[in-house]
């Protein structure tokens, strides 16, 4: 059975819509994108805007092929999947969420009700580190200190991921006038998650000093190398070595750094 080019790419493009998080709708695009291609729909399709998907005609074809496709064939899919275990949870994740979604609003059959996980083996599949102990952590800590501004801005970021459990893009989007680190006793950072919704996190001690030390001398430095200002890295916590606000992928680029490090 063969689905609709167009009207997948609407019943998609109205589903990566509904999610609020930037960061969750280009990781659901991406993990939709496998499936895409599992269906043999071209990468280039050009869907058109549709402000109402579920009144959507070819949106509401394309459900219901999705909807007759048997279990088995959903079984393959994921079975075929490469990557990493993590990677490839997430991409039928993805997917299951879409089905739910479109099958609620469509009143249709969800046909990944009954879709498994995928297990550990799989089509390029590899070990996933499941958790770092204390000491291995604490040595990346360590491998971080270096002297310089970048050093003590490296330092900064890895106690204040470890410390306050942030994600990549929660560092990026730390700024300065989220920062109450006055209060020895009681130290804490305003963080934007998920969904737009803003959190209080205490600061552990460690990285309470780290962030201080840098903000107070190194942080200048940093800023003072900004070629083009941009208003946006005025308030920016931590910095690249060209006094930009760093981005998730650069804060991952450091943190791979100071684990080989380490």
């Amino acid at each position: 059975m063969s689905v609709d080019p167009v009207g997948f790419r609407r019943l998609a493009d109205g589903y990566l819509a509904s999610r609020a998080n930037p960061n969750t709708r280009a990781g659901y695009a991406r993990d939709l994108a496998v499936l895409q291609e599992h269906l043999g729909i071209p990468t280039d399709v050009e869907a058109g805007t549709v402000f109402d998907v579920e009144r959507d005609p070819a949106a509401r074809g394309a459900a219901g092929d999705l909807s007759q496709l048997p279990i088995r064939w959903w079984q393959d899919w994921r079975d075929g999947l490469s990557g990493s275990v993590a990677s490839r949870r997430r991409t039928v994740a993805a997917v299951r969420s879409f089905c739910r979604w479109w099958s609620t609003r469509m009143e249709l059959p969800n046909p990944v009700r009954d879709l498994a996980p995928p297990s550990g083996g799989g089509v390029g599949a590899r070990a996933d580190v499941v958790a770092l102990a204390p000491a291995e952590v604490r040595a990346m800590c360590e491998a971080a200190a270096r002297p310089g501004p970048l050093g003590a801005r490296t330092h900064a970021l890895i106690e204040t991921l470890y410390g306050c459990g942030l994600r990549a893009s929660e560092a990026s989007g730390l700024d300065l006038s989220a920062c109450r680190l006055e209060d020895a006793d009681d130290p804490y950072i305003l963080v934007d998650g998920k969904g737009g919704l803003r959190r209080a996190v205490a600061v552990p001690r460690a990285a309470r000093e780290a962030l201080t030390a840098y903000i107070a001398v190194a942080r200048p430095e940093l800023r003072a190398k900004a070629s083009s200002p941009r208003a946006g890295d005025a308030d920016a916590v931590f910095l690249s070595a060209r006094g930009r606000r760093l981005t998730r992928t650069g804060i991952w680029r450091i943190v791979v750094d100071v684990a080989e490090r380490a």
